[in-house]
């Protein structure tokens, strides 16, 4: 197992990275609807944009979160047992 940390290591980096691009995403699109909306959406529209990308961002994080620990989990146990 221990030769999978380096993998779930960049895998938790990597994902917690796009996490903060769908935020950033939300984000303009939120203030793009909502400052210069185009013909037919509301600013309804652009807030629940920016909660749809708000959320995934969020699941995104959480992930990450999930796989770092779950290396640091790993770490330990293979430590302990040497």
């Amino acid at each position: 197992m221990r030769k999978y940390i380096g993998f779930l290591k960049i895998s938790s980096i990597v994902v917690k990275i796009l996490a903060w691009i769908f935020l950033c995403l939300g984000i303009l699109t939120g203030v793009f609807v909502f400052y210069r909306p185009p013909p037919g959406y509301t600013w309804i529209s652009g807030a629940f944009a920016f909660g749809v990308y708000s959320f995934i961002a969020f699941l995104f994080y959480l992930f990450g979160t999930l796989l770092s620990v779950v290396a640091k989990i790993i770490n330990k146990i293979e430590t302990s047992e040497s």
